[in-house]
């Protein structure tokens, strides 16, 4: 019984804690997304850290699920998750990111980018170009 400890209840008694047992009931929370990137409106130089990516999820308000498309991105050497949903025109960002893809060979890990936030009708709106050969 190495692995127990007391910890004092509300009763002022004690009960035993098996670290092992209590560890096996434990669900690991397993995630491979990096925090979100949320950003306010202005120009942001990103070095792409993977491909884009198609995912879903299940949104915590209204219970349906939604397919998105996601990539890992490091912005002044921090690296984030940038989540968007899939645009069926070029003009979105998932259209915008696939577009320089398409032109980059079919791959977009390792890839300088701009992006231009800007609020349009109380929504973020991005302009996504490339910037390969150009640092920060």
């Amino acid at each position: 019984m190495e692995d127990e400890i007391k910890i004092k209840t509300e009763e002022d008694e004690f009960e035993s804690i098996n670290y092992s047992e209590e560890n096996t009931k434990l669900v690991e929370y397993k995630n491979d997304l990096l925090p979100f990137w949320k950003p306010e409106i202005g120009v942001y130089n990103i070095k792409l850290l993977s491909e884009l990516k198609k995912w879903s999820y299940t949104n915590s308000e209204t219970g349906e699920k939604e397919n998105r498309a996601r990539i890992d991105i490091e912005l002044k050497e921090e690296k984030f998750t940038w989540s968007m949903g899939i645009g069926k025109t070029i003009a979105s960002t998932y259209g915008q990111l696939v577009d320089i893809g398409s032109k980059s060979n079919g791959n977009l890990e390792g890839s300088n980018i701009q992006v231009i936030v800007d609020l349009k009708d109380n929504k973020n709106s991005y302009v996504v170009s490339l910037r390969d050969g150009l640092s920060d």
